[in-house]
């Protein structure tokens, strides 16, 4: 797989009072992972278009496996981490649209008539979260789904064949909360991953769009 570059130009703000993930907090080096208060709670992993994973460079806090954000763009493919007019928690959400066609992977260059995204824990390796004492991630959506499309979305790790969430049809801003205390926390590679494909693997299908926003853990 590779790490998709960005279509945005991005700007990192850092949020005030609660809303803060303060220095020392999970992605900075030199945090104690044996102590549990040095672990920010809630952790803020996306909000309003801000991406707070603590990967740097920027690029690299974003995953993809086609090659569809990039050749098939200008048909109406977008995926879009700062994009303005929708969001729940202020004007900026993330937002993914698929046409429904297919492309070209990146590891193999066979066809794949899905599409995904996700938000790593670090670059080109998993993370330790085991001593932060997450039990819980959250996060909005908003979706607007053709006819026999679904998004599966699976946190904190769980890839390919997990489905810890799956959204079909369209829906206005929903709460989506996971309870990810017996997940395996050792060594964790994605924060989230968010799959859009067939409801039949074998089919096809037109695609849609979906909006991700406030995306966090919590103890």
């Amino acid at each position: 797989m590779k790490k998709i570059l960005f279509l945005l130009i991005m700007t990192v703000f850092v949020f005030s009072g609660c809303e803060r993930n303060p220095a020392g907090a999970l992605m900075y080096n030199g945090v104690n992972n044996s102590d549990p208060s040095s672990w920010a709670n809630p952790f803020i992993i996306y909000r309003n278009g801000d991406i707070m994973t603590r990967v740097l460079p920027m690029d690299d806090a974003i995953g993809a496996f086609t090659n569809i954000w990039e050749k098939y763009r200008q048909d109406g493919n977008v995926l879009e981490a700062r994009y303005t007019g929708v969001s729940h928690s202020g004007f900026m959400s993330f937002k993914m649209k698929w046409t429904g066609q297919p492309s070209e992977r990146y590891d193999t260059g066979a066809t794949a008539n899905n599409v995904a995204f996700w938000l790593t824990t670090s670059t080109g390796t998993s993370k330790d979260l085991s001593a932060a004492g997450y039990t819980k991630m959250s996060f909005w959506y908003k979706s607007e789904l053709a006819s026999g499309t679904e998004v599966v979305i699976n946190v904190f790790g769980h890839d390919y064949p997990a489905r810890d969430f799956v959204i079909t049809g369209s829906s206005g801003w929903t709460l989506c909360q996971l309870n990810i205390s017996s997940y395996s926390s050792n060594a964790v590679e994605n924060y989230i991953i968010v799959t859009m494909q067939p409801v039949s693997p074998a089919t096809s299908c037109n695609g849609g769009t979906i909006y991700l926003d406030d995306i966090r853990l919590s103890k």
